[in-house]
């Protein structure tokens, strides 16, 4: 009797990982460039952000009101030097070729901040002034993850967001400047 009641639990627990695992699988298909030109993701290669991504959109952010109220993907994680040699932590190109998932967003509100980390929903307080901007801690939910990108996990995320001093547009994306916990400063880069 001990023995069936052990091979049942374990056979419930491989259903329930099987089961968890073929759940968090994404849509294979690739979601094509957007707009009246869909080269416009290939024309995007040479801008300071890197290469193309084949999900942004077309709409450009030029001043924090364009970003307000949107879903943002961080398309880009960038680190160091001088000023910024573009060391890479995050591709969101590698990303979906990884399959991991629509992960890594930000939506600003009136004084909060939400999205989705890795798995996990998140909110926090923020203040902005001009170009300044200050997260405060971020609240997330307690989901474990089952996969997460190799460079760049979501307690990562959580703490380069809180350490975000500013805000800014390049080249049509949205900006965050934060810094490491070693005091590296690191540019998140966002699209719609």
């Amino acid at each position: 009797m001990k023995n069936t009641k052990k091979c049942f639990l374990a056979f419930v627990l491989i259903f329930i990982y099987l089961a968890a695992c073929t759940s968090m699988e994404p849509d294979p298909t690739p979601v094509p460039a957007r707009g009246a030109n869909a080269n416009n993701a290939a024309a995007n290669a040479s801008n300071n952000s890197g290469a193309a991504h084949a999900f942004e959109s077309d709409v450009s952010i030029n001043e924090f009101t364009d970003a307000f109220e949107k879903d943002l993907k961080l398309i880009e994680v960038q680190i160091d030097s001088k000023p910024f040699n573009r060391k890479i932590l995050y591709d969101r190109n590698e990303l979906n070729n990884e399959k991991i998932g629509d992960i890594f967003t930000l939506k600003f509100g009136a004084d909060t901040l939400s999205g989705k980390g890795a798995p996990n929903q998140y909110s926090a307080p923020y203040t902005r002034n001009e170009q300044t901007l200050e997260i405060k801690t971020v609240r997330s939910s307690l989901m474990a993850p089952i996969i997460q990108p190799e460079k760049i996990q979501e307690s990562a995320y959580f703490m380069i967001l809180q350490n975000t001093y500013e805000w800014n547009t390049e080249n049509g994306k949205f900006v965050l400047l934060s810094k490491m916990e070693d005091g590296s400063p690191v540019k998140l880069i966002f699209s719609l």
